[in-house]
């Protein structure tokens, strides 16, 4: 039974070392924890329903910082290797079933993040549970019980990158496109990977920025939000 109440507990995002430089002030490039505590991993869900059926919850994978172009590239990094029965999208950073069994249990495992220029790592967790009729089979959405995510602030004429969320059973590929407010002048939200990427302008800097998505399946269904706001700041 699906329902739309399902709340995922890791979606607040807790920004840590996003605000550094690297060499020629590009915004370090790092891959966020996402819990209330600030000390977590990103967490992926899984449900066993019975011997033959198992539920992974598709969850794209979020990094901030550096300068992609496009999108950020996922990597599974050296002496890691992924749970039993999942798979992942490199250019979307979606998580996702690879068909087959999973194992019940919690299940660590290290990925890497590249801009093109810049690679940071951090250990993911993947939650596989035995399912009952109390678990709750995440609908395609946004993050739920959250009214405003903080973004990364960005800065004046230097590369900036951000990762939008949603997770859920809403087929793949997934078209992110914005549905009100406004981002800086001079980025955009990628359509293909959900990545806030540009360089602010000038007249950007010393506001706030604040806007709403739209995260469509690819049979044409949105994915569910009750009104998520993002926010960017501009500085010098």
């Amino acid at each position: 039974m699906r329902t739309k109440t399902f709340l995922f507990a890791l979606c607040l995002l807790i920004l840590t070392s996003c605000s550094l430089f690297d060499t020629g002030g590009v915004p370090k490039l790092s891959i966020p924890n996402l819990n209330e505590s600030g000390d977590g991993n990103q967490t992926f869900l899984g449900f066993i329903v019975d011997d033959s059926l198992f539920f992974v919850c598709q969850q794209k994978m979020v990094a901030y910082g550096g300068g992609p172009l496009s999108g950020y590239t996922w990597s599974v990094s050296n002496l890691s290797s992924l749970p039993v029965g999942t798979t992942f999208d490199p250019l979307t950073g979606i998580f996702k079933a690879q068909g087959g069994q999973i194992m019940e249990g919690s299940h660590e495992f290290e990925m890497t993040v590249s801009d093109g220029s810049r690679t940071a790592s951090a250990t993911f967790v993947f939650e596989v549970e035995s399912y009952s009729v109390t678990s709750p089979f995440p609908i395609f959405q946004q993050p739920l019980g959250v009214d405003e995510i903080d973004l990364p602030e960005a800065h004046s004429d230097f590369d900036y990158g951000a990762d939008l969320q949603a997770f859920g059973d809403g087929p793949l590929p997934w078209s992110w496109y914005l549905d009100t407010g406004e981002l800086p002048p001079g980025m955009v939200i990628d359509q293909s990977t959900g990545t806030v990427r540009g360089k602010p302008m000038a007249d950007a800097v010393g506001n706030t920025y604040s806007f709403t998505v739209k995260v469509v399946g690819d049979d044409g269904v949105s994915a569910y939000s009750d009104g998520l706001t993002y926010n960017i700041f501009v500085s010098e």
